[in-house]
């Protein structure tokens, strides 16, 4: 078995209300980094993490389960956490161990309470956290909408890293607003192709990047300056000031996705090794008595 420093470890809990997409969203992270040859299906009972007859019977994730897979030379242990309260010990086991969270959000339904009350769990524990809108392929799904509540319900330091390319069945890919370009998907499970931001979509992309870089820019002396005397930023600045804003705790990144159709998933991946800290850069947990 490879061995992977510390700073190359991510240890991520997939947290939120339940049907969610937080198994399916799994799977396709798996998928991404081949640890499995297809992602699965919650209704037909074929997904790695929900494995056990009550989960195939009852379609819902019952427990805790683990899945691993490497990205960019970096080992990923992914905790897909249950939904409902029911089985919140689950959820409570995943973040103690955790060092990260992703908060999967229904791009249809919002905000809902098991959202508001792991969210609240990740936050005690002090744990960077991702927001991920998930089901973006959905009808009605509107992600402007979810992340209108993140941010009053959650937290007002939720801040979009993307917008998503349509919505619902037109739902084609998305913006990424570091590279300011857009990344547009041919169908479930292909690579997207890099294009220019479409016209309609310049004038909401760049204000949504400058949204970012307010956001971020106070956590890092070389670019707050910069950003106040108004100089251009660079890519590599942006992300370093939002490194240190998601370590801190003062930045919740947003971005969208479908699990079921993979698209938006590797630039999570991305996101989770680039933007999120390690082991190596969290203070230690202290034990209690």
């Amino acid at each position: 078995m490879k061995d992977y420093p510390t700073d190359k470890l991510r240890n991520i809990a997939l947290i939120g209300h339940g049907t969610t997409g937080k198994t399916t969203l799994a799977d396709a992270m798996l998928y991404s980094m081949k640890s499995i040859s297809r992602i699965g299906s919650v209704d037909s009972g074929s997904t790695t993490l929900d494995y056990t007859p009550a989960e195939h019977k009852r379609k819902i994730s019952l427990q805790l389960s683990l899945g691993y897979g490497e990205w960019r030379e970096h080992k990923l242990n992914l905790l897909d956490t249950p939904g409902y309260d029911d089985f919140v010990g689950e959820v409570v086991a995943a973040l103690h161990v955790a060092d990260i969270a992703v908060l999967v959000v229904n791009g249809v339904a919002g905000v809902e309470a098991g959202a508001e009350r792991t969210f609240q769990m990740a936050r005690e524990k002090n744990l960077p956290t991702l927001v991920c809108v998930n089901m973006m392929d959905k009808e009605h799904a509107d992600f402007d909408k979810a992340v209108a509540q993140a941010q009053d319900l959650l937290s007002s330091k939720v801040v979009p890293l993307q917008i998503p390319l349509g919505e619902g069945p037109e739902f084609r890919g998305l913006i990424d607003l570091f590279a300011m370009k857009a990344y547009v998907y041919g169908g479930p499970g292909q690579e997207p192709k890099e294009e220019d931001i479409p016209a309609e979509y310049a004038d909401r992309a760049k204000a949504a990047r400058e949204a970012l870089i307010e956001a971020v820019a106070e956590f890092d002396d070389t670019v707050i300056e910069k950003y106040l005397e108004g100089q251009e930023l660079t890519q590599d600045e942006v992300l370093a000031a939002l490194r240190q804003g998601v370590t801190r705790g003062g930045v919740y990144p947003a971005m969208v996705a479908s699990g079921a159709s993979n698209y938006g998933v590797r630039r999570m991946l991305d996101t989770l090794v680039e933007c999120f800290p390690s082991p190596a850069d969290l203070p230690p947990v202290k034990a209690k008595r």
